[in-house]
């Protein structure tokens, strides 16, 4: 019984060993994404064509992915870091800046998410999946057939595909 004891102690120790290798390597990525930020913001040669702006836009490139790929924080911080830098650095105008967020797109995808996200809270989708499965008998081809009426009777009701597909 002791060995097993021992084995699984010794199970756990390198679980913590790998973890905290891990998270210090997660602390030199984030270190290295601020030296390679400052170093292409710094130190890129004027002979690249890029300006000053380009420089930074660069720089914070590079850092936000080297960050992203650390995951030493969020996804959600690492991008508001992006766009602050760019505010901040002055590369570009706030309107260009935040151009990218302004679109009908963005903003058509935000609320399709937040819709999907209220039907499986709800629990809708499963309820007319389980209302659409009591009515065909449970063969492949009922289903299948269920499933291309209902696609054609939403794509009279929702003519963009995209819109259909969300």
């Amino acid at each position: 019984m002791s060995e097993n004891a021992q084995a699984i102690a010794n199970v756990g120790s390198e679980e913590k060993i790998s973890k905290k290798k891990l998270a210090s390597w997660r602390y030199v990525l984030t270190v290295c994404g601020i030296i390679g930020f400052i170093m292409i913001a710094r130190f890129t040669p004027a002979s690249t064509g890029l300006g000053q702006g380009g420089k930074y836009a660069l720089g914070i490139l590079f850092l936000m992915v080297t960050w992203w790929i650390s995951g030493i924080c969020s996804i959600l911080v690492t991008a508001v870091l992006g766009v602050t830098l760019m505010l901040v650095l002055n590369v570009a105008s706030v309107k260009v800046v935040f151009s990218g967020f302004s679109d009908s797109t963005v903003i058509f995808l935000v609320f399709a998410f937040v819709i999907a996200a209220a039907v499986t809270k709800t629990g809708l989708g499963e309820r007319l999946a389980y209302s659409v499965m009591a009515r065909t008998r449970p063969k492949f081809s009922s289903v299948m057939i269920t499933f291309v009426l209902i696609s054609v009777a939403m794509g009279a009701l929702i003519p963009s595909g995209s819109a259909r597909t969300v």
